[in-house]
């Protein structure tokens, strides 16, 4: 029988080795398993930046044709500004030329109506 005991306790070694192992084998598994899910999530996480990227550059693209399109509106302002400057600044002239025709005509009027009915400028000033 003292035979037979060290042959059992060698299985048991055996076998508790080999359970020991199956355990390392399982952990190693799980690990691996659990890096592959990690390395799925940050292949989603690439992805998801990857299309975010692609959002943003077509957000920018929309802005630089606005931004294009706002300086023609503003060029189109300016010269529309030059020229009411220019249409204003004609008008004080004509006003001005028209207010010294008027002056002139009024004087040219006030002689006229002297000298046909003699009143003198004294009466009417």
């Amino acid at each position: 029988m003292d035979s037979q005991k060290p042959m059992v306790l060698e299985n048991l070694d055996y076998y508790y080795n080999m359970f020991l192992n199956l355990l390392k084998f399982i952990g190693a598994l799980f690990t691996v398993m659990k890096v592959l899910e990690m390395c799925n999530y940050m292949i989603r996480i690439k992805e998801e930046i990857t299309k975010m990227n692609e959002t943003v550059k077509e957000k920018i693209d929309i802005l630089g044709e606005r931004h294009e399109t706002l300086k023609e509106k503003i060029d189109i302002l300016g010269e529309r500004h030059e020229a009411l400057k220019e249409r204003i600044t004609t008008g004080f002239e004509l006003t001005n030329a028209n207010f010294r025709l008027l002056n002139e005509k009024w004087s040219f009027f006030k002689e006229n109506v002297e000298s046909k009915f003699g009143i003198s400028k004294e009466k009417y000033e």
